[in-house]
């Protein structure tokens, strides 16, 4: 069973979000919603940018692929967009952090989706 295309890209915002929060959290940063949406913006304008050019959420052939694909260049436009708008430096380990964050999370929501059926349909059966 294909899952919705509005679902996926609703996790995949969601993936962005808790990255976002986790970095705040993490840095101790403490300035408001406004710093939220400042930090969100342009990761997530060029992630669904990229995801909408790679075909992610529209094509069903090589859903790995497109992942993968999505992940490398839309956090890496990501990261720029987030240095042209924030003015802040971004440290190789940032950028190493958040491709495994993005990877680990987009992939990992898309393992077990594909797995709870297999195993309800093993209980059923």
């Amino acid at each position: 069973m294909r899952r919705s295309p509005l679902v996926a890209v609703a996790l995949d915002g969601l993936c962005l979000v808790v990255f976002v929060l986790a970095g705040r959290q993490s840095h101790g940063l403490d300035t408001g919603a406004a710093w939220f949406f400042v930090v969100l913006w342009p990761v997530a304008a060029a992630w669904f940018a990229v995801a909408v050019i790679d075909g992610l959420y529209t094509r069903a052939s090589r859903p790995w692929l497109r992942l993968a694909g999505t992940v490398v260049l839309g956090v890496g436009a990501g990261l720029i967009a987030r240095i042209v708008v924030t003015h802040r430096d971004t440290p190789v380990a940032f950028v190493l952090v958040a491709l495994g964050f993005m990877a680990v999370t987009t992939a990992g929501w898309r393992l077990v989706s594909a797995a709870v059926p297999h195993v309800l349909a093993r209980r059923r059966g």
